[in-house]
Order: C-alpha cells, then sequence, then structure tokens
C-alpha cells in the first residue's frame, strides 16, 4: 500500500556491531595522537583531529593529496623500502619530517603498518621539543669541550711557565754559588798562620760545604724545573670519570694485597663526576699513595680508599 511505513528488524548483535564501529571511528577521531592512513596511491585517505592540529591544515586539505607532498625528499625516497617492509608484516619506526602549514617543517617519529588492501597507518608523535632538548644539549658539551681544550693550554702553559722559572732560578744562584766556594776555598790557606786562625779556617770550611750543599740544591732545583717543563708539552689530558680511575688504580695494587693478606675497600660514589687528568701519570700517583699506605698497614690490615666531590673538584 502507497503510503504505508514498514519497520525494519535490526538484531541485536548487529546493533551492537555498528555501535561499537562508531565508538571506535569516535575514538580514532579524537585520540590524542596524530593517525593518518594512506591508500595504496600512496594517497591520504584518512586524518584524525590531533593530525590536522599537528600540520595546521584541515581535513579537506589533506585527504586526497599525495603523501609526498608532505614528505621531504630524503623521507620520500625511504618510503618505498618502508612500503616493503610493511607488505612483509613489519612495523616501522622512525623520523620523518614533515611539511606544515606555511612550509613549516616538523620533526617527528613515525610508526607505520599495512591495514590491508594496500593501505597503510602512520601514528605520528611531535618530537620537536626533544630535538630542541638534543640541541641545547649538544650546544652544552661542545661549549664544555671548548672549555676543556682551553683549561688544558693553560694548565700546560703554567706547568711551563713554572719549570722555565725554576730553571732560571737555579740558573742564576749557580754563578754567585760558585764564587762563594771559591772565596771560601782561598781562605783557608791564608787563615793557616794567623793568631786565631785554626777558627777562622774552621769558619771558611763551613762556608764551602754549606755552598757546595746549596750548589747541589741548585743543581736538582734546575733538573725539576727542565722536567716540569718537558712534562707540560708531553701531558695526555682526557676526560676520565673519577670512579673509574679509582678502581683501576685498585686493580693493580691487587698483587700486593694479596701478599699481605690486605683487605682493600674501595668507598666512592660512581656518581662522581669525570676529571681532565694525564691517565698514566694519575694511576702512577695513585699506586705510589697505595703503596705507602701498605707499608704502614700490618699484614691482614685494612685500607679503605675514598673519594668525594668537593666545590673544586674530585
Amino acid at each position: 500500500m502507497l503510503g504505508s511505513s514498514r519497520r525494519v528488524h535490526v538484531p541485536p548483535a548487529v546493533k551492537i556491531h555498528l555501535m561499537n564501529q562508531a565508538d571506535l571511528q569516535s575514538i580514532v577521531d579524537f585520540a590524542p595522537d596524530p593517525i593518518l592512513v594512506a591508500d595504496s596511491q600512496d594517497r591520504w585517505a584518512y586524518v584524525n583531529e590531533a593530525g590536522c592540529r599537528l600540520l595546521g591544515r584541515s581535513r579537506t586539505d589533506i585527504v586526497g593529496r599525495r603523501v609526498a607532498e608532505f614528505l621531504s625528499a630524503d623521507d620520500h625516497r625511504r618510503l618505498p623500502e618502508w612500503k616493503t617492509r610493511m607488505q612483509r608484516g613489519e612495523t616501522c619506526i622512525g623520523e620523518w619530517s614533515l611539511r606544515c602549514r606555511e612550509d613549516v617543517w616538523l620533526p617527528v617519529e613515525v610508526r607505520t603498518r599495512m591495514i590491508g588492501a594496500g593501505r597503510w597507518q602512520a601514528f605520528v608523535r611531535d618530537v620537536s621539543a626533544r630535538k630542541a632538548r638534543e640541541r641545547e644539549q649538544a650546544k652544552l658539551l661542545a661549549e664544555n669541550e671548548a672549555q676543556r681544550h682551553r683549561l688544558q693550554a693553560a694548565l700546560r702553559t703554567a706547568l711551563r711557565e713554572r719549570g722555565e722559572l725554576l730553571a732560571s732560578v737555579s740558573q742564576g744562584l749557580r754563578s754567585p754559588l760558585a764564587e762563594l766556594v771559591l772565596s771560601a776555598d782561598a781562605l783557608e790557606p791564608l787563615t793557616a798562620d794567623q793568631e786565631g786562625g785554626g777558627a777562622a779556617r774552621a769558619a771558611a770550611v763551613s762556608i764551602s760545604e754549606s755552598a757546595e750543599r746549596l750548589a747541589r740544591l741548585t743543581d736538582d732545583l734546575m733538573d725539576v724545573g727542565l722536567a716540569v717543563a718537558a712534562a707540560s708539552s708531553m701531558l695526555t689530558l682526557e676526560s676520565v670519570p673519577a670512579s673509574i680511575l679509582l678502581a683501576k688504580a685498585r686493580k693493580r695494587f691487587d698483587p700486593l694485597t694479596v701478599e699481605k693478606g690486605l683487605n682493600v675497600t674501595l668507598d666512592a660514589n660512581i656518581e662522581l663526576p669525570r676529571v681532565d687528568v694525564d691517565q698514566d701519570r694519575i694511576l702512577r700517583v695513585l699506586e705510589t699513595l697505595l703503596g705507602i699506605a701498605a707499608q704502614h698497614t700490618p699484614e691482614g690490615g685494612h685500607i679503605t680508599v675514598s673519594a668525594e666531590h668537593g666545590a673544586d673538584g674530585v
């Protein structure tokens, strides 16, 4: 009969299915993370609200356009490889640069997978904040490295200048000390036949001996100065965690601890900062200190090696 209406019975299972589909579509549409779907021709077939916000475009300005329009040249060249992997059932994860409105390039992390009929899905996450932090960290590391090199150069210069000063001072002392020794030696025979000459002769001998000792000390001072100046040009400074240095020194010390039955404890926080040192030289210093400690520790005794982070270093 014309004009009559007919009620269609929809089974409960179908109603639930339709409701679930609607709920699922709503969940995807309003998901907090951007989601895009491309068809088999690599055109965007779907984008959710978060994807629109990320790209700064409306849905109608995205859907139907080629994926290549939104990718950098390098990312577009990688796309065929990704599709081959996705067709094998793999989930591809990597970083892309997406072209947003006004040609702003946004770094993103992308996770893609095939969803059937040649279509593939992309879950996108904005990583621009992380990239900015990484750039800031890299800048700080570069500045710290430059500062370390400047400090190393200043240290070498200071050591060289100190060595040169010691050598210069000792060289300057040599001549007057030599004259003093010669004068004292010349006084000895002159005082031999004089009244009270014994005392004068003894004084001359004492002066001569003191001057000779000073001369030997001056020679030693010059040797030290030359050695310091030479060492300043041979230092090989590197940034090493302080805790690793202590552990290495402790390991080198093991044979002596076994021989004397010593118990050595390393009391150092693993979070100690890095230090700029010549590793071989500082390890020799630490070994010397441990050797001295072992000499003054009875057999079966205990030695504790500790270190802490202070205001000026370790």
